[in-house]
């Protein structure tokens, strides 16, 4: 489990929300994380908040930070 999941499992665990930011942050290819994006859309959920976190994590990837 990487450290990302852990932090996903520790806030359930305390009943806080999960953010668009922790699920992106589990996230390790471009694909992946357009296949999150068009989910997020299709349902509604694609928030401000959702597509900065979207866009960090494919500059983080497009940077080689995965």
């Amino acid at each position: 489990m990487t450290g990302p999941e852990r932090d996903i499992l520790a806030a359930q665990r305390a009943g806080k929300p999960v953010t668009a930011a922790m699920t992106c942050a589990t996230i390790s290819t471009l694909e992946e994380l357009n296949h999150y994006r068009v989910g997020l859309s299709e349902r509604g959920a694609l928030t401000s908040d959702a597509m900065a976190a979207i866009r960090d994590r494919q500059d983080a990837l497009l940077r080689g930070d995965a």
